[in-house]
């Protein structure tokens, strides 16, 4: 098994291989790092490539032509529709239009693949009749509480913080806080959709509300996040995307 990623090694598996590159740090570098991303795994001994992010779905169609590796496309996102709705940063007279594209080129590149994942139903049958190469696999967190863990007397907010995923009513909690003068911080993380954070920490700022923007956080740390909490927000708008 090899890992040709962005991600550091981690030392706990010494039986991968890992091939390793620095994070692409704008949209057009994402490009190059995709090409780096192929050469890497035109080269590599495996016998299939198992990839997740549609920037590679044409480089996987390269890969596809040029060996007889196994192509093996793991979708998380309704993509088209995340462009329209879930995509602040392209111009809105543009959303619809690179909806269509990348919809296109999608369905084109699944025929070719050896097998499609999907997490929910909704994209299964929007690609099988396309191809019926298709299998559902959930994308399901296993929690097993820890019932000896302490909690402060915070709000929690873990997720991206954006229009799209709820960060007007996080705004608004927190005016609600501030007006009943509770003693309730909201804490959320260093996840920002790029086009809303100024204007969220604009607002914060300026309207003196009780949020508390802290670091990322990494998966072996979730057990000390939920002890700075003992509310958790979720927010799932009615919007196409969600």
């Amino acid at each position: 098994v090899e890992v040709i990623s962005a991600w550091e090694p981690h030392s706990s598996y010494s039986n991968i291989i890992w091939t390793t590159f620095n994070s692409p740090n704008s949209r057009i570098e994402r490009v190059a790092h995709a090409w780096r991303l192929f050469l890497a795994a035109l080269r590599s001994k495996s016998q299939s490539i198992h990839f997740h992010d549609i920037d590679f779905a044409p480089f996987a169609f390269l890969l596809k032509l040029c060996t007889n590796k196994k192509i093996i496309y793991d979708c998380h996102e309704n993509y088209p529709e995340e462009i329209i709705f879930g995509k602040p940063w392209i111009r809105k007279e543009l959303r619809h239009l690179t909806a269509s594209i990348v919809d296109f080129f999608e369905k084109f590149f699944i025929r070719f693949y050896d097998r499609v994942i999907v997490v929910v139903p909704s994209t299964a049958h929007k690609f099988l009749p396309i191809t019926k190469k298709v299998t559902i696999i959930r994308n399901l967190s296993v929690y097993e509480p820890n019932k000896d863990l302490s909690h402060q007397k915070n709000i929690l907010y873990t997720g991206t913080v954006s229009e799209n995923y709820g960060g007007n009513y996080i705004l608004q909690l927190a005016e609600k806080i501030k007006e009943q003068q509770l003693e309730l911080k909201i804490l959320v993380f260093d996840k920002f959709d790029e086009t809303y954070k100024d204007f969220f920490i604009q607002q914060v700022q300026q309207k003196g509300l009780p949020i508390q923007i802290r670091g990322r956080f990494r998966r072996n740390e979730i057990l000390q996040v939920m002890s700075l909490g003992s509310v958790g927000l979720s927010f799932s708008l009615d919007t196409p995307s969600n």
